[in-house]
């Protein structure tokens, strides 16, 4: 089990490496394909210098050829998706929050559906985080994948397709009354990820989930004088947050709330 936690460990911070490349090609228009180079000075990085959140700090956090700084954005995105493979592999081995009937085949296709969409959500955090938009070329992949991968496994697709729709046009029709103030079209398409990620109900509980965290966080950050009350905030990191977070133990989010209600 260690040896095998280690290596999903290993799995998601290279995961967590690509990530961070697609990101920046992504706002750079820049395709996915081809060696990595430094964001400052434009020299390829050696092999040497890939190795995910190790590489980092050896380096001083630095550029080896212009000596720029690193953003941290580099390790951090590496060491979560590391965490969260690692959680996704408990679920899996340990039974947590995972159905004890599925067949191997079934296995796999979880743990790859798992592993596609937390690495694009993961993606989506990055990208809100560092320039507050929710591109297409994360949201609307990872949606097909999500319905995709869950209509092989026998997902209500009712449910799949009802769930999309009610939180895309929940955000759409924020969209249209604010005039695109309070959210955007990426938000949009997220919410349809969403909804053929977890379908209606779990999405619905992962929605909520995310507007009382960005909420409380929202109100510390002002009382703390961290930010304005209209200063904007990346709450596609919240919604993807919390879409990991009922993909890994929705089942448990929701019969913990049922037994509350009860």
């Amino acid at each position: 089990m260690f040896v095998t936690a280690i290596l999903a460990a290993l799995l998601g911070a290279m995961m967590g490496s690509f990530i961070n490349m697609a990101v920046w090609r992504t706002r750079e228009g820049k395709a996915w394909t081809g060696r990595s180079k430094c964001v400052h000075c434009g020299m390829v990085i050696a092999a040497r210098d890939l190795i995910p959140i190790v590489s980092f700090f050896l380096l001083g956090r630095r550029c080896r050829s212009c000596r720029k700084p690193i953003s941290w954005q580099y390790p951090i995105v590496e060491a979560v998706t590391a965490l969260l493979f690692v959680l996704a592999l408990l679920r899996y081995t340990s039974g947590f929050a995972f159905p004890e009937f599925f067949s191997p085949l079934e296995w796999l296709v979880f743990a790859i559906r798992d592993s596609i969409l937390i690495s694009f959500l993961v993606a989506l955090s990055a990208y809100d985080v560092r320039y507050m938009e929710l591109p297409d070329r994360f949201t609307l992949p990872g949606a097909v994948a999500a319905l995709l991968f869950n209509l092989f496994l026998g997902a209500d697709w009712r449910l799949l397709v009802l769930g999309g729709l009610t939180i895309a046009g929940f955000f759409l029709a924020q969209a249209v009354f604010s005039k695109g103030r309070w959210v955007g079209d990426g938000d949009v398409r997220l919410g349809l990820l969403m909804g053929f990620a977890l379908g209606l109900y779990e999405g619905l509980a992962a929605l909520l989930i995310a507007y009382v965290a960005g909420a409380i966080v929202g109100i510390v950050l002002v009382v703390r004088k961290k930010v304005k009350m209209d200063t904007m905030i990346p709450f596609g990191v919240f919604l993807s947050a919390a879409t990991v977070a009922m993909l890994l133990a929705g089942p448990l989010v929701i019969d913990w709330y049922i037994g509350l209600a009860t």
